[in-house]
């Protein structure tokens, strides 16, 4: 019985250190300034540049200012839905337009809703939108006629 009971909590002990993930062990002794640092530029590796075409959109529009995103990424899971939440965290207050639904279809009947766009990595639109600014790979562009 008492060998039973030994080998029973060896191999509790097993399964229990098997399951534990290295990588969680080594955060317990990792630098924290590091890997706040390093989960901070997480959601932008791809696109370093996108936070801070989004933060000089934010300096020139107000609280309560409507502004569609227009990136190059035309398919939600690829990219939009990446694009389109990222703005909305960094434009906070702001009315956040998105032109690509999660069914991956565009409407860009949505512009009319829209005071100003945040192109970014796009030509200028025409028509009745001027330039506010530009940099940062975009322009922030806002309608000039209703």
């Amino acid at each position: 019985m008492r060998f039973r009971a030994i080998l029973g909590g060896l191999l509790f002990a097993a399964i229990v250190i098997g399951g534990v993930d290295l990588r969680l062990v080594r955060l317990l002794f990792a630098d924290r300034a590091a890997f706040a640092a390093m989960l901070e530029r997480a959601p932008d590796r791809r696109t370093p540049e996108y936070p801070h075409f989004l933060e000089e959109v934010a300096r020139r529009t107000q609280p309560g200012d409507s502004i569609a995103i227009l990136v190059p990424m035309r398919h939600w899971t690829r990219g939009y839905a990446y694009a389109y939440f990222r703005a909305s965290y960094i434009l906070a207050g702001r009315h956040v337009i998105p032109l690509v639904d999660a069914d991956d279809r565009e409407h860009p009947e949505r512009l009319r809703e829209a005071r100003f766009v945040a192109s970014w990595n796009l030509p200028a639109l025409p028509g009745a939108w001027e330039p506010v600014w530009r940099g940062a790979g975009g322009q922030l562009l806002r309608r000039t006629t209703r």
